[in-house]
């Protein structure tokens, strides 16, 4: 089944401001422990930076992003199956699909937007990766209509060993008072799916990624 969050460029991101660290409109959000190891902290800070870095890098090179479109469909069975397709341009991608903005630095990715909108859906996730393509920081905004409350946002830290290390959500009625999902929202996964383990680890599992090495 396709992911609930989907996720625009990040360069129009950027624009807007929200994957800045000074976009969030909640105060400052309380990690999930009350009190943290001084390692952890310093290794949140650390990827905090790099999450600054990787936007800086986006906003001063336009041309290094590479633009892709899932074009799913459906068989009489109801399996859905992908099919990933790449545009030169942002203004090429087909409406109400998934798209995909990836950006590159020395042929890598560091980082990975995907998105999708619709009348009543719009919701984007955000991947940042090291050099040696393992998960940083993961960012996602989402709207929906069908769901109570309709506004939320995330972020979560992860180590180079996929050890989430810290993770917030917060939602809205609104879009302007942020406060902590509760655990009947419809944000809300399971309770018993593993909420620390995202779809993409590593920029390998990037449904798209063979498709990055055959250059543009």
């Amino acid at each position: 089944m396709r992911r609930r969050f989907f996720i625009i460029s990040l360069f129009t991101l950027l624009a807007v401001g929200l994957l800045s660290q000074g976009a969030w409109m909640a105060p400052p959000y309380k990690l999930r422990s009350l009190i943290n190891p001084p390692q952890k902290v310093d290794e949140v800070a650390k990827i905090k930076a790099y999450h600054d870095e990787i936007d800086a890098y986006a906003k001063a090179h336009p041309t290094a992003v590479r633009y892709f479109s899932d074009e799913s469909t459906v068989n009489d069975a109801g399996v859905e199956t992908s099919h990933w397709k790449e545009y030169r341009t942002r203004k090429e991608l087909p409406e109400l699909q998934t798209h995909a903005s990836v950006w590159m630095k020395d042929g890598r990715v560091v980082a990975t937007i995907l998105s999708f909108k619709s009348d009543h859906t719009n919701s984007t996730d955000g991947y940042y990766y090291r050099a040696d393509g393992t998960l940083a920081y993961t960012e996602s905004h989402g709207y929906s209509v069908g769901l109570d409350p309709p506004f939320m946002q995330a972020k979560s830290y992860y180590s180079s060993n996929g050890k989430q290390l810290s993770s917030t959500m917060l939602c809205s009625l609104d879009d302007k008072k942020w406060t902590s999902c509760k655990k009947d929202s419809g944000w809300i996964q399971d309770s018993s799916e593993d909420k620390s383990k995202e779809q993409y680890m590593k920029t390998s599992d990037l449904p798209f990624f063979k498709m990055l090495a055959k250059g543009r």
